[in-house]
């Protein structure tokens, strides 16, 4: 009996420890997502977020590419848990999961709003992505999927360009994406505006917009990506060569975030040799269109409805919080790509149970935001539950 008793105290206390355990999960992937993601696992913490690095506004409008938070959630009872994120792009978090790549993380060093700097390096759980794994190169293992939610894009004018700049249709991307300056005139059939010079601006190919254009605009090869620089005595659209490397992987040239993009289309308007035109979620595209640029139309089409019912919005600046997205709704606009959540095949435990609730937390995050939209909180992305629609692969048909 004083055996059984030891042995019964002791598997209590082993169950005790076992419930205190530490629980650390290590997400990366889409920036373009990110501030739904961050959202979804505060909330999951609920009131029991107890520390965070970065911490005040950098973390919570989803500033930071490294963010790392702890506490304890519902779905562990009493254990601690610490989520490291690390947004680093779609591609580059699917290379992450398929490759056992170490990248780094910031550590758990909380103290205030003062972000701690310190990093660790650990292998990947978890990756949002905004395309497909079949998309990306890196198919050697398949990951464990769920679509979470739909992420619209747009194609946007620079600050300053032509107001008859208002549509790109895929036949006219597919000539432009190799060569990457174009005229006016190709767009408009004006003979007039053949002086006037078009470049295209984007992502390195670690961007899930970059995979979902090509996709969507049935391109094939590499594309020609300006950028505006100062030439020593003015500023110039000039072709990107520098390329981006992570985890032994060139990623070519191109921007790595769609908010230096959006940064660029608002600087063009000084560039002294034409007008740029690129591709951005709707949260970068907002940016844009705050600082001059603007949304135009893809294949006739425009992603959203405006107020006015007119191809553009009444006047540049002005671009909803609350986006009717009827066009993507209903199958009439096709820049888009479902937002999906990778998980490592094989796992077990808490891995898993995170990773559903995350799912889960991601949906009801969208649904607090329709109903409580703001210019800092605004719709960037669609539940799934809203789409009369669905497509089998990026840039594949769509079909009721």
């Amino acid at each position: 009996m004083k055996k059984l008793l030891t042995l019964a105290l002791f598997g209590g206390l082993f169950a005790a420890t076992t419930l205190q355990a530490q629980v650390n999960i290590y997400i990366s992937g889409s920036t373009a997502f990110r501030a739904n993601a961050w959202r979804a696992i505060t909330n999951l913490y609920g009131s029991n977020l107890t520390g965070q690095n970065p911490g005040g506004a950098t973390a919570n409008n989803s500033g930071a590419s490294l963010v790392t938070l702890t506490g304890t959630m519902p779905i562990f009872g009493g254990q601690q848990v610490t989520i490291f994120l690390s947004w680093n792009g779609s591609a580059q978090g699917t290379h992450n999961l398929v490759n056992n790549d170490n990248i780094s993380f910031l550590t758990n060093d909380f103290t205030g709003d003062i972000a701690q700097t310190n990093l660790i390096s650990h292998t990947v759980d978890l990756a949002f992505s905004d395309v497909f794994q079949n998309t990306t190169p890196f198919t050697s293992t398949t990951l464990t999927d769920t679509n979470v939610a739909v992420i619209p894009f747009c194609w946007v004018r620079s600050a300053g360009a032509p107001t008859n700049l208002v549509n790109i249709t895929i036949q006219q991307l597919q000539e432009c994406w190799s060569v990457g300056t174009i005229p006016l005139s190709y767009f408009t059939g004006n003979t007039n505006d053949g002086s006037t010079n078009i470049f295209f601006t984007g992502r390195n190919k670690d961007s899930g917009s970059r995979l979902t254009a090509a996709s969507d605009g049935l391109v094939i090869g590499t594309p020609s990506i300006f950028w505006v620089t100062n030439n020593g005595s003015a500023f110039v659209w000039a072709k990107m060569t520098a390329n981006f490397i992570a985890n032994g992987v060139n990623y070519g040239p191109g921007f790595s975030s769609g908010g230096t993009e959006a940064g660029v289309l608002a600087l063009s308007g000084t560039a002294t040799n034409g007008f740029g035109l690129g591709y951005e979620g709707y949260p970068d595209a907002r940016t844009a269109v705050i600082n001059g640029g603007q949304i135009i139309n893809y294949d006739g089409a425009t992603p959203l409805v405006y107020s006015n019912n007119v191809a553009l919005p009444g006047s540049i600046g002005q671009l909803p919080n609350s986006p009717d997205w009827s066009p993507i709704i209903n199958g009439k606009y096709s820049f888009w790509s479902y937002e999906h959540l990778f998980m490592r095949p094989g796992l077990s435990g808490n891995i898993p149970t995170f990773w559903s609730a995350l799912a889960g937390g991601v949906d009801n995050d969208l649904a607090t935001v329709e109903a409580n939209a703001s210019s800092s909180t605004p719709v960037i992305a669609i539940r799934l539950s809203e789409m009369k629609v669905a497509r089998p692969a990026d840039g594949g048909p769509i079909h009721p």
